[in-house]
């Protein structure tokens, strides 16, 4: 009989830690957010997700401590506006981007486009983005 009260009180203590807990618990820091956005990579083709012979220790690193999203529905086959799609969350033609652009085009992501870099800027992140180098030489690595 003892035994059983002891349970309950037990019982009931951890109820009431559970409730009282999220109110006086700190709010969760900002996870800290890298979008890694490959064109044309298939997806074995790394060694977090099963290429035999690559190796690719950083990209397992994140892969291994952080959360990975791996469905995405691109919205153009070509990188300019899938990647315009990402940023956006709009259909590329939509917002002009229906092709590939270079470095000699004029057309661009107009500026009054809200992406989802200036939505993460409003709640408190600093975001910077590392484009792809089109241009391969004999002093850039090609992997």
């Amino acid at each position: 009989q003892v035994l059983a009260m002891v349970r309950v009180v037990g019982v009931v203590v951890v109820l009431l830690a559970a409730c009282v807990s999220p109110c006086t618990a700190a709010p969760p820091a900002k996870p800290n957010v890298v979008l890694v956005y490959v064109d044309d990579l298939a997806y074995a083709s790394l060694g977090f997700n099963g290429h035999p012979t690559a190796e690719t220790p950083a990209m397992d690193r994140l892969a291994a401590q952080g959360m990975r999203l791996t469905t995405w529905y691109s919205a153009y086959p070509v990188c300019t506006s899938s990647r315009t799609a990402l940023m956006t969350g709009r259909q590329p033609a939509r917002v002009g981007m229906p092709g590939v652009i270079n470095s000699l085009s004029v057309a661009g992501l107009p500026l009054n486009e809200t992406t989802l870099a200036d939505v993460m800027r409003a709640e408190g992140y600093v975001s910077r983005d590392l484009a792809e180098c089109r241009e391969q030489t004999s002093k850039r690595p090609t992997h």
